[in-house]
């Protein structure tokens, strides 16, 4: 399809925030003279002592925390609009674009430097849009395949490595353990899809040329929803509104062997089922043939807010924050998150075993994982309103009056009208 005349392209769109957001900035682009104070707003947990750490450690930028509870992120884009929002304040990485196309968040190209450089692509990929920066990605979210280790020894079952092989295993589960499933789908949980999604090398959306491409029905979506569909089909998989009491007792009760699921999985693991200690062991995400991708179901991001006076001095604390030794350290060892910076993924890689998992270095799975994210994929605008439409639609999945591809196909087509409700030009693949 064609951009119709009179259509913001998502390149001009990003300018003009771009603009609004530097008249805002004023002189400020410049540094400053004297010591200045930025408010930072997040909702990572002891996320104090990274502050503490850097107004112990420099004398030019002080940094006034405040804690938010990470449902709270649309009374921080009220505050922004009404010029009263943090200098610095963490959002959902997928929000990024449209924060930007917004102009709540400040291009910050000019002030991180060689920030990109101290990032994976992949993850990088999450804050550039349009030639400018928009943010710096904080954590990861890689999947990889948590299983019943005891049980598998106990059916006789292999680890699956592909997908190909998990559907395998899954057949085989329901032979010799006829009240189990090998795994839970979990339809209300869009990010589980996006994961999958990510994994396949599709794009929910990117910029080409004047306009946002919106690829959400792609051949490789449409491959991983035809799988899945088929695995529902056959009853070889079950579905479960992910982390609910039901879950959670099927996971209990032995009749869940395997969960494809994020790195932060593990402690939900660990708090929920934690009699099951030592049963656990953590595996590569199954790979579909041909390669050994993984996917990503979405972390965080650090921006500058608009409303900020200062924006050089937050880029400057946002770059510290989430490429320092020290804060990784404390992001690791308190947070408990995966840091997207390269240097952070190394510090992760040292940690030591997990008791609740055998005493395995699990971490060594979670980092291995996010070296092998796909760097096409990319959000786009009105990520929130897909990720809604996505899990309405999936309730129609499970009552048996859709498909998992009809929906990709639907939320593509419920997507494309609101980005061109905004005046923003889209392009259909």
């Amino acid at each position: 399809m064609h951009v119709k005349p009179g259509r913001r392209s998502p390149v001009r769109a990003l300018a003009v925030a771009a603009a609004a957001a530097l008249g805002l900035a004023g002189c400020a682009s410049e540094p400053a003279d004297e010591v200045v104070t930025i408010e930072f707003a997040a909702w990572v947990p002891g996320i104090e002592r990274v502050v503490q750490l850097y107004n112990d450690t420099h004398d030019h930028i002080e940094v006034d925390y405040r804690p938010i509870p990470s449902g709270d992120q649309a009374k921080i884009s009220t505050a922004i609009d009404a010029g009263t929002g943090p200098d610095v304040t963490q959002i959902s990485q997928y929000k990024v674009p449209d924060y930007a196309i917004s102009g709540r968040a400040a291009p910050i190209g000019a002030y991180v430097g060689d920030a990109a450089q101290r990032f994976p692509q992949a993850a990088w990929s999450t804050v550039a849009y349009g030639g400018e920066v928009y943010g710096v990605p904080q954590d990861l979210g890689p999947m990889v395949l948590y299983y019943r280790a005891d049980l598998f020894e106990r059916y006789g079952l292999a680890v699956p490595r592909t997908w190909e092989e998990f559907r395998q295993t899954a057949a085989q589960v329901r032979q010799v353990a006829p009240e189990a499933h090998l795994t839970a789908v979990p339809p209300n949980d869009p990010t589980w899809w996006q994961g999958l999604l990510w994994q396949s090398g599709t794009a929910w959306s990117g910029i080409e040329g004047q306009s946002w491409v919106a690829a959400i029905d792609s051949p490789p979506s449409q491959r991983v929803a035809q799988y899945w569909q088929s695995m529902l089909d056959e009853d070889l998989v079950v579905p479960e509104q992910g982390l609910s009491p039901a879950f959670w007792n099927a996971t209990q009760q032995d009749r869940i062997l395997a969960i494809p699921h994020a790195n932060w999985f593990a402690e939900f693991l660990a708090t929920n089922v934690a009699d099951q200690e030592g049963r656990w062991a953590v595996a590569p995400l199954p790979t579909w043939e041909g390669s050994d991708a993984t996917g990503d179901t979405g972390g965080s991001a650090n921006i500058v807010s608009s409303a900020s006076e200062h924006p050089r001095e937050a880029a400057e604390f946002l770059v510290w924050m989430n490429t320092d030794p020290g804060s990784l350290a404390i992001l690791i060892e308190t947070a408990g998150l995966l840091p997207a910076a390269t240097a952070g993924l190394e510090l992760s890689a040292a940690a030591p075993g997990v008791a609740y998992f055998g005493g395995q270095e699990i971490s060594d799975v979670f980092v291995d994982a996010a070296a092998r994210l796909p760097v096409t994929w990319s959000y786009g605008p009105g990520m929130s309103q897909a990720y809604e439409d996505f899990g309405d639609a999936m309730a129609g999945v499970i009552a048996g009056r859709e498909t998992i591809p009809q929906v990709i196909g639907q939320v593509q087509e419920s997507t494309v009208q609101l980005l061109r409700s905004q005046g923003l030009g889209v392009t259909v693949p």
